[in-house]
């Protein structure tokens, strides 16, 4: 009879959806009302077949949809009635199923008659464990988050009315969200993953949506915080990184939720990450930088699975290393973000700690005594050291180069792929004879017989030799050249690299004797043309057809240091500004089907070179700027032989129709 009717009640659901109005005559059975269906519904939510029961709370959230809560009065006080029996828990199970169901639709008319009734009883589910087992404390948790997001959406525009809904209620909470974190995270506890995650959801809402009021109680939860954070360390190290406990990838409860430890990771560092983004909060991590800075790098060491997966195909190592989303290491994202915020902070002293770096060389020290104790995993973190920090110090890579000639990567391999990859990134901030050092080792793995990784961390070195002497570039390209003659069939797997090696010692050959460019509908971004701006010889710069694309062109000083005459035609940007030492000896401008562009940069006033200037089917305003132009050069700068041509001659005729 039970799944007859759960059946039913999913008819009932899209019998609604399809057409509320008339519903009732598609009924199976002709006899039962609306009405009926509810009062059969409702008694059905304590069935101990979990998955029944989630049917029965769908099609009662279907219905509500419609009919609560002018239509069904009771089904407020009908749940909260499953939900406060201690005596059934199935009941309780099904109705919290149902609230679930429902809070993910609430408007803002619901929330306020719904939120003072529910959360008491809410409260009172999470705050005893001894009686509701902990599926049913998450389940709690999850309507508290989400009528806590709709409280969100609502403060907008009712700041106050939700402020004052939620004031009496904060201290209760937060003092029991500090009781589920205080205490160690377990191993192997899918569980104990789970209902932590939840807090962190909810703590994490109400820091976005109620920050005044969360400032007095920040101080109480952030211990407890701290404790999970750093107890999650061992766990996440023996289940994912050292592979010796299950993380339980995959797993997921009878309602779908993820129960994963790598989800809950994830959930703890985007928290970490909304506290960073409070000016209010900034100051407290601030304080606590190094330590944080210490945990994170230890979360961001290789896992078993990556080194599993990347040692069977290449290509995954390729493709994790250029995918900037969440995965097992609890890195690729939410890690460098992490960093990146800590940069951020305004308070000095932090700055000045990260550029020192005392917790990368704490743990820089620690890999050490791993690998001199003869551990076999001493490399993972000073792998996850070089990933960790955008602005690693010079001296860090330099206990490496010594090392690095010697291409013992075999053992190694992750290690030295990301010593390789590191460079790349740090070649602003380090010396040209290290560049240089590490340039040369990067082109002799390539030619020598390596683990994938560390060719595909090598190839990353290219970008180094634009910065490389002219005797660099020569050895790389010897040395290139006795790797090919050794092994012949090398040069397959390497071709990509060698192309581009060769590309870019000849390019740089070729753009540093470049007097003449024309471009033409390649749609770049103007950022890109500070490039072409510091080529030392380019005298004729023609741009076509939108070879760039933006509504602004900046130009910075000291750009186009000998270009002469400079073309644009029909570049589509609005907006054109010049930095005063830029365009030192420009000469000639002819402007064409520029349609969008404001005017001509008054800079051209008072250039000293410039002899004229051609405006051509361009707005009013443009062939304006120039006849000022003009007038200054006459007037200002005395240079009666500057002209100005404007085509068509009655553009001011035609412009005005």
């Amino acid at each position: 009879m039970r799944r007859v009717l759960s059946i039913l009640s999913f008819q009932v659901m899209k019998r609604i959806a399809i057409n509320q109005a008339s519903f009732t005559q598609h009924l199976l059975y002709e006899d039962l009302d609306p009405i009926a269906i509810r009062d059969l519904l409702l008694p059905l939510l304590d069935d101990p077949h979990r998955k029944i029961c989630t049917a029965i709370g769908m099609a009662v959230a279907s219905i509500a949809h419609y009919d609560w809560p002018e239509d069904w009065p009771d089904l407020l006080p009908s749940l909260m009635k499953c939900i406060t029996d201690q005596t059934n828990m199935n009941a309780v199970h099904g109705a919290l199923r149902c609230f679930a169901l429902v809070s993910a639709d609430l408007d803002d008319n619901m929330v306020p008659k719904l939120v003072p009734v529910l959360f008491p009883c809410l409260h009172t589910i999470v705050s005893s464990p001894q009686i509701y087992e902990k599926p049913l404390r998450m389940k709690a948790l999850s309507i508290v988050y989400a009528c806590t997001s709709m409280l969100g959406a609502m403060s907008g525009v009712y700041k106050t009315e939700t402020s004052a809904m939620m004031s009496p209620m904060l201290q209760s909470w937060i003092n029991q969200f500090s009781s589920i974190l205080e205490h160690p995270v377990q191993s192997e506890d899918p569980d104990d993953w789970s209902i932590r995650m939840e807090v962190i959801k909810c703590l994490n809402q109400f820091l976005q949506n109620f920050p005044s009021l969360m400032e007095s109680q920040f101080g109480v939860f952030m211990g407890p915080l701290w404790q999970t954070f750093v107890s999650s360390l061992g766990v996440y190290t023996r289940s994912s990184i050292d592979g010796i406990e299950d993380p339980y990838d995959g797993r997921y409860d009878s309602d779908g939720a993820e129960q994963s430890l790598e989800s809950f990771i994830i959930q703890l560092f985007e928290f970490l990450l909304t506290i960073l983004g409070i000016p209010k909060f900034v100051k407290v991590v601030g304080n606590n930088v190094k330590e944080l800075v210490y945990y994170t790098i230890a979360f961001m060491q290789t896992t078993e699975q990556q080194v599993n997966a990347w040692s069977v195909d290449a290509n995954q190592f390729v493709a994790d290393e250029d995918d900037n989303t969440y995965s097992c290491r609890a890195s690729e994202l939410c890690m460098p973000t992490l960093g990146h915020d800590i940069c951020m902070l305004s308070d000095s002293s932090i700055l000045e700690f990260m550029l020192s770096l005392t917790s990368a060389k704490t743990r820089f020290r620690e890999s050490q005594q791993e690998k001199a104790s003869g551990a076999s995993g001493w490399w993972r973190m000073r792998e996850a050291t070089l990933f960790a920090l955008a602005s690693v110090s010079e001296q860090l890579l330099e206990a490496e180069a010594p090392e690095i000639t010697k291409v013992r990567v075999n053992e190694y391999p992750f290690l030295y792929a990301r010593i390789f990859s590191s460079i790349a990134k740090f070649s602003s901030m380090v010396s040209q004879g290290l560049i240089e050092h590490f340039l040369y080792a990067a082109v002799k793995a390539l030619g020598m017989d390596m683990p994938p990784p560390v060719k595909v961390g090598a190839s990353k070195v290219d970008c180094l030799l634009p910065q490389a002497s002219d005797e660099t570039m020569h050895l790389v390209l010897e040395t290139l050249q006795e790797a090919v003659k050794a092994g012949p069939d090398l040069v397959v797997s390497i071709e990509p690299v060698l192309l581009s090696i060769i590309l870019i010692c000849g390019l740089r050959m070729l753009l540093i004797l470049l007097s003449a460019l024309m471009l033409l509908e390649f749609r770049l971004p103007w950022c890109e043309i500070s490039i072409i701006g510091e080529l030392p010889n380019l005298e004729i710069l023609k741009l076509l057809s939108r070879a760039f694309e933006g509504d602004r062109w900046e130009v910075k000083d000291a750009e186009f240091p000998k270009l002469k005459y400079l073309k644009l035609d029909n570049i589509n940007f609005s907006q054109w500004s010049i930095s005063d030492d830029a365009f030192p000896e420009l000469e000639y401008l002819s402007l064409t089907k520029c349609e969008r562009l404001e005017e001509i940069p008054s800079h051209f006033g008072e250039a000293m070179c410039i002899k004229s200037i051609e405006v051509n089917r361009c707005g009013s305003s443009v062939a304006n700027s120039a006849l000022e132009i003009q007038t200054t050069q006459h007037e200002e700068m005395a240079n009666d032989a500057f002209t100005v041509t404007i085509q068509p001659p009655d553009w001011d005729t035609r412009s005005s129709l």
